[in-house]
């Protein structure tokens, strides 16, 4: 059977990628382009993941269903969960991660919101709900005809599609923080579903 390696995603030091088993969950290895530097670390997928310098930070989604954030070093012993988001076996569902400065920005459910925006710093203290969006149970999710956020960071912003029931699926930014992350403009001002 072929690996089938996918989700590369280049550091400094290495390049983390998602390797297919087939019969069993899919496995996150790394390679620093030697034999001897090329091995797995966890089980889960880089299809969903960022990098912080020669951090991974990615959606340990495979063994139990439980898909919470997980980080990487580049080494097993340095492989493990940043926090269970959604505490139990319900999964927070990390995903469309992106790295802005030192941080990684994400979107996860905990079970009390919906999905919203999230915020790690690669510790359980500083992995945090950033802002809630669309508060309550619901999720900002665009879900009429389009699906996910796009995060991107264009000039030290971060950028994203979100909807909120007063103007629907608008532009949205943030600067890192709850304060600063806020809507850019109604661009469909006459309706709540641009």
């Amino acid at each position: 059977e072929s690996a089938s390696p996918r989700g590369f995603l280049a550091t400094p030091h290495f390049v983390y990628f998602t390797v297919d088993q087939k019969t069993g969950p899919d496995e996150v290895w790394r390679t620093d382009g030697t034999n001897e530097g090329t091995y797995k670390l966890a089980d889960g997928r880089t299809d969903e993941a960022a990098a912080v310098g020669d951090t991974l930070f990615f959606n340990n989604c495979c063994a139990t269903g439980d898909s919470e954030l997980w980080q990487s070093d580049g080494t097993p012993a340095g492989t493990h969960l940043v926090k269970d988001i959604h505490p139990g076996p319900e999964p927070s569902a990390p995903k469309e991660m992106v790295a802005f400065g030192n941080k990684v920005y994400f979107f996860a459910q905990d079970g009390q919101h919906g999905d919203e925006l999230w915020v790690s710093d690669g510790t359980t203290e500083g992995t945090q709900l950033l802002k809630d969006l669309l508060p309550g149970p619901a999720s900002p999710t665009p879900n009429i005809g389009v699906t996910g956020h796009e995060l991107v960071v264009i000039d030290r912003m971060l950028y994203f599609r979100a909807i909120d029931p007063d103007t629907g699926h608008e532009l949205w930014k943030s600067d890192g923080t709850a304060v600063g992350t806020a809507l850019v403009k109604d661009i469909h001002s006459s309706h709540n579903e641009s």
